[in-house]
């Protein structure tokens, strides 16, 4: 539930900052496609990909063990992950100084 109320200011960030970062969804561990397909529907956040991590195996990587959370990644792969809500200021702050990085 928790990633369907960030739904929202992912969408807006994205139509801001689409063109100068890549976005991706990734859901939580199920091989459940419809729900996915519904999310995505429901929430308007279908202007970017989403995959499944059936196995869990790109959440394990990343160290994400609840949602929503957001993976940071600049040009030389260097992860910063943080688990919990951001909102939109925040997710808009922390991608601008990706950016700019």
């Amino acid at each position: 539930m928790r990633c369907r109320n960030e739904a929202p200011a992912v969408a807006e960030v994205q139509s801001q900052l689409g063109d100068e970062v890549t976005f991706l969804g990734l859901p939580s561990q199920s091989d459940d496609i419809q729900s996915m397909v519904d999310f995505v529907e429901e929430t308007g956040v279908g202007e970017f990909d989403h995959l499944i991590d059936a196995d869990g195996v790109i959440w394990e990587e990343l160290g994400v063990f609840d949602q929503p959370a957001f993976a940071f990644v600049n040009d030389n792969g260097e992860v910063d992950v943080n688990v919990g809500a951001l909102g939109e200021e925040e997710l808009t702050s922390r991608l601008e100084a990706l950016i700019a990085s």
